[in-house]
């Protein structure tokens, strides 16, 4: 067993981490005589940290201890321990924001700078993932917002300055504050390192290198820190992490210990053979052999000609479980919105359902219902150039920004521009002919005007041809809700009324399959697990084109097939000549046609 100085533990899945790091915690308290208290190990959510105190506290070995808890090892997420940090020595008030709250703050941050036209839930919350790429030392991502470079660093200044007046704070806020303090108050630092001698971190390939810099900060000159870790299991590129964070540590810490976990006691020796056969193909990782602690394991994929009849086959094999391994077994997706729909076809198809991850967004938040209000303003409170500009091209008209002379939108005006156009001169007379229709219906009314008479619906239909149902659900549930507007309200009185409206959930069994992400389903087991939409363009996403960024995504395929104990059900469809998933075209396994 590893004493002192720098060690990192290369952890496969199913290998036993946390089992590792209470073993460790033991060793030292036992064997070595170390002060509990001088222990703090870090997990990366609250979940993570609250089951491995309680796996540790359950040890017999623990009643041995002190009962008072001031004398029992320290176990936190890293923001945990920075607001630790910053409130003992600063008195620190700050409150956290939520992402809601975030994301409202930078739409009126962005309509102070003029950028009214694309205030949105979504981009603001795509300015706040650029913002914090860039908190955490993450180089600009080079995505084309549709505003000057500068403009995206006035935008920085002027978030950082409304949440400092306010006291308001993010989770990059307490990291680099943290950081800051220790780094510039030599005393200070000394203090904590003293007080945490053996620092464990667990999920280390989660860590960013904001993150990973205060952690070294803390171990300290001695340098007891204990990493453990699966690069192959790194899947936050998105929140700063990298895979080659693991091997960053040996650069650091020359003098490291290197253990291997190698041996997986969760999956049958097939799927984990098919697992390494997926993840094997990525270039940065540092190589491994994973060998099954077990035998069996079975693989079934199937290629259906229609997505209905994907549906139908994973409604087929979800019915032929018992009822125990139906509530230990999980339908795992590439992303939220593909979840939601694979809920409401289970419950649908009466299987209960047991939801993990994110509850199903408030329609009236996202990118459709700003597209939405856009049109309803310029329909009943005037026809402002900024809510024109939002839809004019939804579906595409060819209507260029240049033909909007002034403020205020005049159809004769645009007419005059193309006057020499006849065929744009029919397009306009056709799109302000149901403009002038909308100004006189209801707010849901001029919503299906929107939608079916000037073509919003078909525009979104080709937009996102894999998810008609999702985009038709959004758009019914809108158009049904606009029915609650009140005479007299004005539409961003009703909009912002319907946004902080809880979304109505139906009610949710406390046993069922499970359904989620494949990034909530991480540090999870599952007796069966079924995995559909393995198609080209989903897994990877069509928008991933840069290799690191396509290593991720087999990453996530990995993380997600490593769920399985026992069985792994795998589901494509060939319909309109989509194609397997590119991670897994080269792997023998015969696929069925159902």
């Amino acid at each position: 067993m590893h004493g002192e100085g720098p060690a990192r533990v290369v952890a496969g899945p199913g290998s036993g981490k946390t089992f590792t790091i209470i073993q460790r915690i033991f060793y030292l308290i036992f064997n070595r005589q170390i002060s509990p208290d001088s222990i703090l190990t870090i997990t990366y959510t609250k979940a993570a940290a609250g089951e491995m105190q309680s796996r540790f506290l359950a040890d017999e070995r623990s009643q041995c201890l002190t009962k008072g808890l001031g004398n029992v090892a320290h176990f936190g997420t890293i923001h945990g321990i920075c607001y630790s940090i910053l409130k003992e020595r600063r008195g620190y008030q700050a409150s956290l924001t939520s992402e809601n709250k975030r994301i409202r703050i930078m739409e009126e941050l962005l309509k102070n700078r003029g950028f009214e036209r694309m205030c949105s839930a979504g981009f603001a919350a795509e300015l706040l993932s650029e913002i914090s790429r860039i908190k955490n030392g993450i180089s600009f991502s080079g995505k084309d917002f549709g505003i000057p470079q500068g403009s995206l660093q006035l935008l920085l200044n002027d978030y950082t300055a409304f949440m400092n007046e306010r006291g308001l704070c993010d989770f990059d806020d307490l990291i680099l504050q943290s950081l800051v303090l220790l780094q510039e108050n030599a005393a200070y630092r000394e203090k904590w390192q003293h007080r945490i001698r053996y620092l464990l971190v667990d999920e280390f390939q989660d860590v960013n290198l904001t993150q990973y810099e205060l952690i070294k900060l803390l171990a300290g000159k001695e340098k007891n820190i204990f990493v453990v870790g699966d690069d192959d299991q790194s899947i936050y590129g998105f929140r700063g992490s990298v895979p080659g964070i693991m091997k960053r540590f040996s650069q650091d810490y020359p003098e490291e210990k290197v253990l291997f976990l190698t041996d997986n006691y969760r999956s049958g020796e097939r799927i984990v053979h098919f697992a390494t056969e997926v993840v094997k193909k990525n270039k940065d990782r540092i190589r491994k052999e994973i060998h099954a602690g077990k035998a069996g394991g079975k693989i079934k994929g199937y290629c259906c000609e229609t997505r209905m009849l994907e549906e139908e086959k994973l409604l087929d094999d979800i019915r032929s479980l018992d009822k125990k391994e139906l509530f230990e077994s999980a339908v795992i997706l590439r992303t939220n919105r593909e979840a939601i729909l694979y809920e409401e076809l289970l419950t649908k198809h009466k299987i209960p359902v047991k939801r993990k991850g994110k509850k199903a967004q408030n329609v009236f938040e996202g990118e459709v219902a700003e597209d939405i209000r856009s049109f309803l303003k310029f329909c009943k409170e005037g026809e402002k150039r900024s809510d024109f500009l939002r839809f004019m091209n939804k579906p595409d008209r060819y209507l260029s920004s240049k033909a909007l002379l002034s403020e205020r939108v005049s159809r004769k005006e645009i007419l005059s521009y193309y006057r020499q156009n006849k065929e744009m001169c029919a397009r306009i007379e056709t799109l302000f002919t149901g403009l002038l229709l909308a100004e006189k219906l209801s707010f849901s009314q001029a919503v299906r005007c929107f939608r079916k008479q000037l073509g919003y619906e078909n525009y979104l239909l080709s937009k996102y041809p894999g998810d008609k149902a999702g985009t038709m659900k959004i758009l019914d549930e809108l158009q049904e809700g606009c029915r609650l507007a009140e005479r007299g309200e004005s539409v961003d009185d009703f909009f912002d009324k319907m946004r902080k409206k809880t979304p109505c959930e139906e009610e949710q069994t406390e046993e069922g399959i499970t359904v989620l992400t494949m990034h909530a389903a991480k540090g999870l087991e599952f007796q069966s697990v079924f995995l559909p939409d393995l198609n080209e363009g989903v897994i990877p996403d069509r928008k991933v084109k840069e290799e690191k960024e396509l290593e991720e995504e087999r990453r996530l395929l990995y993380v997600a097939i490593t769920r399985a104990r026992e069985q792994l059900f795998l589901y494509y469809t060939g319909e309109r000549n989509r194609k397997l998933t590119r991670f897994l075209c080269d792997i023998s396994l015969p696929w069925n046609r159902p």
